[in-house]
């Protein structure tokens, strides 16, 4: 059995590199991440502050607020209602319309999705090859 301590280090240095990984998404340019050096990562992203897209800073910024907000507040609304308001739902539901309503997509403010295929991908079998000679 292992220590708290053990678990919680573990636990987290598991989110400082997912969140140094994630953070390229945050400030809307792509950083170059490395995942034995989290400080490198912190000393790309001020060295290159000036390429932050303020937009989508903002965004991200104001959607973790409001998913910690949301956590908050769903505690109380859980224990009376016996259900939790989905933050991450009502984010996109927020989200979509003013990202679509300021054009945000056609300024190239922001990445998004784009239009997703209907239906399912027709069925193929898998290439089972290993390596790429195939054998």
């Amino acid at each position: 059995m292992m220590s708290h301590s053990v678990i919680s280090g573990f636990t987290d240095g598991a989110a400082l590199l997912i969140s140094m990984s994630q953070i390229k998404y945050l400030v809307g340019y792509p950083i170059k991440t490395t995942t034995a050096f989290p400080l490198e990562t912190i000393y790309i992203l001020l060295r290159d502050i000036y390429k932050t897209n303020w937009v989508a800073l903002i965004i991200g910024l104001a959607s973790i607020v409001t998913l910690y907000f949301f956590k908050k507040i769903n505690v109380p609304i859980q224990k009376k209602l016996k259900v939790a308001i989905p933050a991450p739902l009502v984010l996109c539901v927020v989200i979509i319309p003013i990202t679509w309503g300021l054009g945000l997509d056609q300024t190239n403010a922001l990445d998004v999705v784009g239009e997703i295929p209907k239906g399912l991908p027709p069925f193929q079998v898998p290439d089972l090859s290993y390596g790429s000679d195939g054998g």
